[in-house]
C-alpha cells in the first residue's frame, strides 16, 4: 500500500487512456485532490465497480457493451473536472461560495479557498456517486434493501438529511464513502473533506437551513446535463447506437448552472446530446431483449415469497433481500448469477423455474410482441392463469418516464437576445423543439407493453391466451397475472422492528375491493420498499380463524391508520349493507376521530363522485360535502410507478401529519 499521507508527484499517477475522453493526465486535477483520489482508487468500494457491468444485460445484444461501472466512475470524475473549470469564471454565482464558507467553514480552511474546496468535493462526489449500484440495478433495487442498522448509522452521521427516504443506491454510495473516510489505511487521503457536504452533493438531501444558491451544484452532479450523464451517454452510445456529437462539444457549450437549470450558449450541442440520450433509453435501455432479461431476473428473485420452503432456499444461497454493507460489497454480476445457479428451485412456482432456466441458458427460442393497453378495461376477479412459459412487462416504471422536463435547459446567445436573455431549449431548438415539449417517453409505443412468447407453444392454456392476443383483450389478463406473480412481500409488517420508522410511523391498515387486486399489490410493494409498516388481507390464508366479517372489523378496529383504496366497485360494495367493505367503511366512520383515515383513487374522483347513493361522509363525517378527499386526475388503475409513488407519498404525508382533534 503506497503512502497516502504524503502528497504524491503527478508523475506517480501517470495518465488515463479513456475510450471517450482520450489521454488524460492526472496532473490536470487539482493537486489538493490527489491524496483523496489515491485513497479512493485503493478502496474496495471502487474496486467492486470493476465487477459491475455498466449496461447489464445489454451486452447480450450489443457485444461490445462490456464496460464497467468503474470506467464510468472515472469518466464522471474527469468530466466534472472539465465542467467545473469551464463554468467557474462566470457561470457559478458567488453566493454559492459564500454559503459554503458560512456553513462549511471548517472544511474550507483545509483548502486554499472555497472554490478549491467545492472543486475537490465535486470530484470526490462524482467518483463515488455510482458506488452504490447493484448488479442489473434497474430491477434489483426493487428486491434488495439496506438493513436498518446501516441506515441508522447514516442518520446519526447526517442529522440534516433523511437517509431512510433515500434509494438503496444512495444509501450504499454514501455509506461506502463514509466507511472509506474512516478506514485507517485510507482516511489520511480524505483529511479535510466534509461528509455532510459530500452527501448533499450525492443525494440532494441535507442542505443547511436557509441555503438556496448551493442547489446549483446539484445540477452538475445530477441534472439534465451533468457530469454523470455526459459521460454515460457518450460511453454507452459509443458501443451501441453511436452518438450525434462529442462530449467536448457539449462541455464547451455550457456557460453556467443555477438551481434547477443549466445555461448553454448554443442549442445545437444540447439538442444533439439530449436526443442521443433519448435514443439510448428507447433503443438500448428499454429494448425488448434487455427488458425480457430484467423481467426474468425479477421473476426469479420474487420467488422468495412463494412459500416458507422457498424462503429457506433463498437464504441457503445468500439471496436475502435485506443487505448489510458487507453483503452489498460481496454482491456483483457474477456472484448474483452464481447464487441463482445454485438456488434450489423445487419450491418455486413453475413460471419462476422457467424464468431461471431462460435467464441462465438463453432466450433465443422466444419472441416479443408489443401490444397496447386498453385503459378502459376493468380487471375483474380472473381465476384462470396464463401459461407458465409466457412472460410480460407492463413497463409501468417507464410508461411516462420523461426524458426531458421543460424549463431545465436555457439558451443564452446573441442570436436570440432580442427575444429574451434566456430562451428555454424547447422554444429555441427549431425542428428539435417538439422533442423537448415534456411529452416524450422512452416507450417504443406509448401506452404499450411487452409480451414474451415461446416460439413453440405447448399446454392447454395457450389457445385462450392466443385468442386474447388476437382479439385485443389480453391486457386485463396480463395485469391480473402481473399482480399474482408480483405478490412478493409480506402482508403484515406491523411487527417489523427493522423498519426505520418502527417507533413513530403509524402502521397502515389497507382496505380494498378484491377487483382492485393488481393496484393493491403495487401499493403493498411500494410500502414494503419504503419500509413503512402495513397490514392487509391478501393471500388465501390471511385471517384464517376469523370470519370475513370478523376480519373486516378487526382490520379497522385494530388500525393505527387506514388507507382506503377506492374504486367504483369499492363504493358499490360499500353501499351494499351485506358486504365486508360496508363493515370496513362503517368502522372507519366510527374511528375517524381517533385515527387518520386517508383515501386514494383507483378511478378518477369525478367518476367516484358519480356513484349513486354514495356520500364521502359515510366513511368520514368530516369529508361530507367536500371535494378534495381524492385529488382529481392521477387515478391508480393503470398509473405508472412515478404516479403511484406520488399519490402514495401524499397519502403518507396526510397520515403522518394527522393530529387528533380535542
Amino acid at each position: 500500500m503506497p503512502d497516502i499521507n504524503s502528497t504524491p508527484a503527478a508523475e506517480d499517477f501517470g495518465y488515463f487512456y479513456d475510450t471517450i475522453h482520450g489521454r488524460v493526465a492526472l496532473k490536470e486535477l487539482p493537486k489538493r485532490f490527489h491524496p483523496a483520489l489515491k485513497s479512493a482508487l485503493s478502496s474496495k468500494a471502487l474496486a467492486r465497480l470493476k465487477r459491475i457491468s455498466q449496461l447489464g444485460h445489454t451486452s447480450v445484444s450489443f457485444f461490445s457493451a462490456t464496460h464497467t461501472r468503474f470506467s464510468h466512475a472515472i469518466g464522471t470524475m474527469l468530466v466534472m473536472n472539465k465542467l467545473f473549470r469551464q463554468v467557474l469564471p462566470s457561470g457559478l454565482s458567488e453566493a454559492i461560495f459564500d454559503e459554503v464558507k458560512q456553513h462549511y467553514s471548517g472544511a474550507v480552511q483545509t483548502f486554499n479557498d472555497a472554490q478549491e474546496m467545492v472543486h475537490c468535493h465535486l470530484l470526490l462526489a462524482a467518483l463515488y456517486q455510482d458506488v452504490g449500484e447493484l448488479p442489473f440495478q434497474k430491477m434489483r433495487s426493487l428486491y434488495f434493501a439496506p438493513v436498518a442498522a446501516d441506515v441508522k448509522s447514516l442518520v446519526n452521521d447526517l442529522p440534516k438529511a433523511s437517509p431512510n427516504k433515500w434509494t438503496i443506491k444512495k444509501v450504499f454510495s454514501v455509506f461506502s464513502l463514509a466507511k472509506d473516510m474512516r478506514d485507517s489505511e485510507l482516511k489520511g487521503g480524505f483529511a479535510g473533506y466534509n461528509l455532510e457536504f459530500l452527501a448533499f452533493l450525492m443525494t440532494g438531501d441535507g442542505a443547511p437551513a436557509g441555503t438556496t444558491a448551493l442547489f446549483a451544484l446539484l445540477q452538475m452532479v445530477d441534472g439534465v446535463i451533468d457530469a454523470d450523464r455526459i459521460d454515460y451517454v457518450y460511453r454507452d452510445a459509443s458501443v451501441t447506437i453511436g452518438s450525434l456529437s462529442r462530449p467536448s462539444t457539449v462541455l464547451e457549450s455550457i456557460i453556467g448552472y443555477e438551481p434547477g437549470k443549466v445555461i448553454v450558449n448554443d442549442p445545437r450541442p444540447a439538442a444533439d446530446f439530449l436526443s442521443t440520450r433519448m435514443r439510448l433509453w428507447t433503443f438500448v435501455y428499454s429494448s425488448a431483449d434487455v427488458r425480457f432479461r430484467q423481467v426474468l431476473l425479477k421473476t426469479v428473485l420474487e420467488g422468495r415469497w412463494d412459500r416458507p420452503e422457498a424462503e429457506a432456499a433463498f437464504k441457503a444461497v445468500n439471496l436475502e433481500p435485506n443487505l448489510t454493507h458487507d453483503g452489498f460489497m460481496a454482491l456483483d454480476d457474477h456472484s448474483l448469477m452464481d447464487r441463482i445457479e445454485r438456488l434450489d428451485v423445487a419450491n418455486l412456482q413453475p413460471y419462476r423455474q422457467n424464468a431461471r432456466t431462460l435467464l441462465l441458458r438463453g432466450t433465443l427460442n422466444y419472441e416479443c410482441r408489443v401490444l397496447k393497453r386498453d385503459s378502459s378495461s376493468v380487471v375483474a376477479g380472473i381465476t384462470e392463469e396464463l401459461p407458465n412459459d409466457l412472460f410480460f412487462d407492463l413497463l409501468s416504471d417507464r410508461g411516462h418516464h420523461q426524458l426531458y422536463r421543460v424549463n431545465s435547459v436555457f439558451v443564452r446567445q446573441e442570436l436570440t437576445s432580442k427575444i429574451a436573455d434566456l430562451m428555454p431549449l424547447e422554444d429555441s431548438a427549431g425542428a428539435f423543439s417538439p422533442l423537448f415539449s415534456g411529452k416524450n417517453s422512452a416507450m417504443l409505443v406509448r401506452d404499450g407493453y411487452h409480451l414474451f412468447l415461446p416460439r413453440e407453444k405447448h399446454g392447454g392454456r395457450w389457445p385462450a391466451a392466443e385468442q386474447a392476443i388476437a382479439n385485443g383483450s389480453m391486457f386485463p389478463l396480463v395485469a391480473w397475472e402481473d399482480a399474482r406473480r408480483g405478490l412478493a412481500c409480506p402482508t403484515d409488517t406491523r411487527s417489523k422492528s427493522d423498519f426505520p420508522g418502527f417507533s413513530n410511523d403509524r402502521a397502515i391498515s389497507i382496505s380494498y375491493c378484491s377487483k382492485d387486486f393488481p393496484t393493491v399489490i403495487r401499493i403493498a410493494r411500494a410500502l414494503y420498499l419504503q419500509k413503512h409498516r402495513y397490514w392487509l388481507f391478501l393471500r388465501p390464508f390471511d385471517g384464517t380463524g376469523q370470519t370475513p366479517e370478523g376480519n373486516s372489523s378487526q382490520l379497522v378496529g385494530d388500525a393505527e391508520s387506514v388507507l382506503a383504496v377506492i374504486s367504483t366497485d369499492y363504493l358499490e360494495r360499500a353501499i351494499d349493507g351485506t358486504s365486508c367493505i360496508n363493515i370496513e367503511v362503517g368502522a372507519m366512520h366510527g374511528r375517524a376521530k381517533d385515527i387518520p383515515v386517508v383515501a386514494v383513487g383507483v378511478d378518477e374522483r369525478d367518476t367516484l363522485n358519480g356513484v349513486p347513493k354514495w356520500d364521502w361522509g359515510q366513511m368520514n363525517e368530516d369529508w361530507r360535502g367536500k371535494k378534495t378527499v381524492i385529488p382529481n386526475g392521477l387515478p391508480l388503475r393503470n398509473a405508472n410507478d412515478e404516479t403511484l409513488r406520488a399519490v402514495l407519498g401524499e397519502a403518507l404525508k396526510s397520515i403522518n401529519q394527522w393530529k387528533k382533534q380535542p
